[in-house]
This record gives structure tokens, C-alpha cells and sequence, in this order.
């Protein structure tokens, strides 16, 4: 149709059907669809369902045929450089991952001069090139949203090189102590560089103190977020007699045997942050949390993580806690 850029849902479907791979829709939803043009929503990417179907024919599976197809070949120089020089980015990213709302200032009249210049500019720049979904919600406030995972690969992969340039942790090695620790228990390696990562990363942004709880909890959920495709990332979820703060476990319990409870405490003061991060890891203990994970068959590894101002402790305890 002349008013639509892009393939509607039911024609996605009769494309994979004509193919035999109707079996993929739902895998295909969550790469490709997502995108809004005026008042229609549910757009496909053409370009990448295009290509993903190519590549079924070719004889690959469906994980190795999902691919961020149109951010390889689009030129997207100018949305890295405007990620790469806007620090302040870093929390709005992650908190974006992480699935929370977002409310930013877009002005669709904007020039692409005034766009460059002006660092709020860039939320009209991602907008308005696809990079997100925005639901007006005032005059010039929009709730974005990151529109599928073809998308978010592509800040997954900025951020994380971001990240690793300012913050001097490599992604590689804490992802295979995430391994090591729901695969194997062996959760030291962990909670070191998790320390170190979320240390080093709030030494650059001011952190207040009303909401400074909210702030870390985005910082390791955005950091859990990141090329973590074979886990499964919650935060505020019901277990026990409260809800978790951040957990994460494999999707399948082949790959790993451990699920991570974290809770998050606001220290009195940095002097004593030890203490409290021990209270937290009791706390999921007398308040149930492991139940909902051990109910899912994983054995729980409890991690507390205390904080004050920029200076961060964490801790982890195997087990139930005594």
C-alpha cells in the first residue's frame, strides 16, 4: 500500500507459509517487527525479513539466520558519532534495555544542523531514523522505545564498546564469569568485576540521592541486558514475600543450573559497606526470594550489592543463606 514503508503482519506470515517456515513467525516478530508510521503500528523491516528468509533457504538455522541485517548495511555513521559524543546517554541506554519508559524531548521540525548541534537533538535523530519507536505524550515529549531486537543489537554492541573504552572492563570476560557462575557456582570472578564495572562506570555521571537506588538497578540491568541472549533478565518480579530486584538465569536449564537473586541497598555512609551488603543477601533469604528459581529448577546464588554515592560492595552467598 502507498501509505505503509514496509511489510504488514499478515503478510510476513504468507511469506513464511509460501516457504514452509511458518514455524519461524514468532522469532521473526521479535527480530523485525515493531515499527509505527503514522497511526499504523506492527510494521515489519522488509530488508531484514528479506534477507532472514534468504539465509533460511541457504540452509541456516533459525538463531544463526537472525541477523541485524539492515543496521550492517545502513549508514549509520552519524548515529554512532552522536552516541559516541553524548555521555549522558549512557543511563537512557541502559534504561532502555532494560524496558523501562523513557520520556524525551523530540522536535520533528528540527534541522538536521540543529539536530547535530543540540545534544537533546539526538533523541529526534534516533527517532526519526528508525533507531526508535516515540508516542507523543505532550507537545514536544515522546515515551520511546527500542522498536525489536534487531535494533537493540545494534546499542548492545555501541554501548558496550562505549562502556569498555570508559570504564576499562572487558564485556568478553564478565560475560564468561556470567557463565562461570550459572554454569559452575563459581560466582567470585562475578561479583569482582561487577564491582569493578558499576565503580567505574558511575565515577562519570552524578548520582541523586532520592533516586540513586533506581539508578543502579538501570546501570545492572543495562550492563545484564547486553549480549546476554541466553538469559533470561528480570527486575520487580513477585517471589516469595516481595518482589526481586534484578535476576538473571540461563533460559534452559542444560546451559546452566545457577539462577543470580540480586538486591540493591542505599549504605548509610561509605565507611561500612560491607555490612549492609550481607543484610541484603539475608533479606532474600527471609523474604523467600529463591523460591520462584528453585521452583524453575535452578539452584540460587544470593548477591547483595551496597552502595553510597560512587563507592559500591558486593557480595554473594551459594545457597539459602544460613
Amino acid at each position: 500500500m502507498t501509505n505503509r514503508f514496509g511489510f504488514t503482519e499478515d503478510e510476513v506470515f504468507e511469506m513464511l507459509k509460501y516457504y514452509g517456515l511458518e514455524d519461524d513467525m514468532d522469532a521473526v516478530r521479535d527480530w523485525y517487527n515493531g515499527y509505527v508510521f503514522g497511526n499504523v503500528e506492527g510494521i515489519y523491516n522488509p530488508w531484514s525479513v528479506i534477507y532472514y528468509i534468504k539465509e533460511r533457504l541457504a540452509g541456516k538455522d533459525v538463531e544463526k539466520a537472525l541477523q541485524p541485517y539492515w543496521i550492517n548495511t545502513s549508514s549509520n555513521d552519524l548515529i554512532i558519532k552522536q552516541i559516541e559524543n553524548n555521555p549522558f546517554l549512557q543511563e537512557s541506554l541502559d534504561r532502555l534495555l532494560s524496558k523501562d519508559e523513557l520520556i524525551v524531548p523530540i522536535d520533528p521540525f528540527l534541522s538536521l544542523r540543529e539536530i547535530v548541534q543540540n545534544p537533546s537533538g539526538v533523541w529526534t535523530l534516533l527517532a526519526s531514523a528508525g533507531y526508535l519507536n516515540a508516542v507523543q505524550v505532550s507537545r514536544k515529549e515522546y515515551s520511546v522505545s527500542i522498536p525489536n531486537k534487531e535494533i537493540e543489537e545494534f546499542y548492545k554492541e555501541k554501548v558496550m564498546l562505549w562502556l569498555e573504552k570508559r570504564t576499562n572492563t572487558s564485556f568478553y570476560e564478565m560475560y564468561r564469569s556470567l557463565w562461570e557462575a550459572t554454569k559452575r557456582g563459581n560466582i567470585n570472578r562475578f561479583t569482582r568485576l561487577l564491582e569493578r564495572y558499576l565503580s567505574s562506570s558511575l565515577s562519570y555521571f552524578d548520582i541523586g540521592y532520592d533516586d540513586a537506588e533506581r539508578v543502579y538497578k538501570a546501570f545492572v540491568l543495562g550492563m545484564l541486558s547486553l549480549g546476554t541472549n541466553g538469559y533470561v533478565v528480570e527486575t520487580e518480579v513477585e517471589s516469595g514475600y516481595g518482589r526481586v530486584d534484578v535476576a538473571i538465569y540461563p533460559k534452559e536449564k542444560r546451559y546452566g543450573e545457577y539462577a543470580l537473586v540480586m538486591e540493591l541497598k542505599k549504605a548509610n555512609d561509605d565507611n561500612d559497606l560491607e555490612r549492609p551488603a550481607k543484610e541484603v543477601i539475608k533479606q532474600i533469604k527471609d523474604r523467600g526470594y529463591f523460591e520462584r528459581y528453585e521452583r524453575l529448577g535452578y539452584r540460587v546464588i544470593s548477591i547483595g550489592i551496597a552502595f553510597y554515592g560512587k563507592k559500591v560492595c558486593v557480595r554473594s552467598s551459594l545457597g539459602k543463606v544460613p
